[in-house]
């Protein structure tokens, strides 16, 4: 690990914490706080991948014997909409799910690779796309533009 100062995020403090700003994003990101560390590792739960953004607040924490390794947990929260108590988002600024009491929202494009099942019933208001085969068993209602290409 590289890194521009000496001593890491805090000076020679062991289990320090504190935010800092990404100057090189991705999944090796370099962070500033009292100095730049470059190559931090990145966490989050077990299944969530994420990259942060140059720019991006993140909580840092100071790792190792002498402070030499730095891992981002976080970034501050800068939800595209208000979320209300008890509601939960995984996403970006342009697409987004949605968790509340009332369900799960999608908000965006969605593409399914792979099959999509609906075990109830499916409601399209405005436009549907198929490029491939479609299959429909049961009644049908569309209204609106229904389209395949082949």
């Amino acid at each position: 690990m590289w890194m521009s100062k000496r001593g890491g995020i805090a000076g020679e403090h062991r289990g320090a914490a504190g935010t800092g700003r990404v100057t090189i994003g991705g999944m090796q990101p370099a962070v500033c706080t009292e100095g730049e560390v470059r190559r931090a590792a990145v966490l989050g739960p077990a299944g969530y991948y994420w990259s942060p953004a140059a720019g991006d607040r993140a909580m840092v924490l100071q790792a190792g014997d002498l402070g030499e390794e730095a891992c981002l947990a976080g970034i501050v929260q800068e939800p595209p909409v208000k979320l209300e108590p008890g509601q939960a988002m995984i996403g970006t600024a342009g697409s987004y799910i949605l968790i509340d009491e009332n369900g799960v929202s999608l908000h965006g494009a969605i593409q399914v690779d792979g099959t999509l099942t609906v075990g109830g019933k499916m409601v399209v208001s405005g436009q549907m796309r198929a490029s491939d085969e479609v299959h429909l068993n049961g009644a049908v209602f569309i209204n609106g533009i229904f389209q395949v290409d082949d």
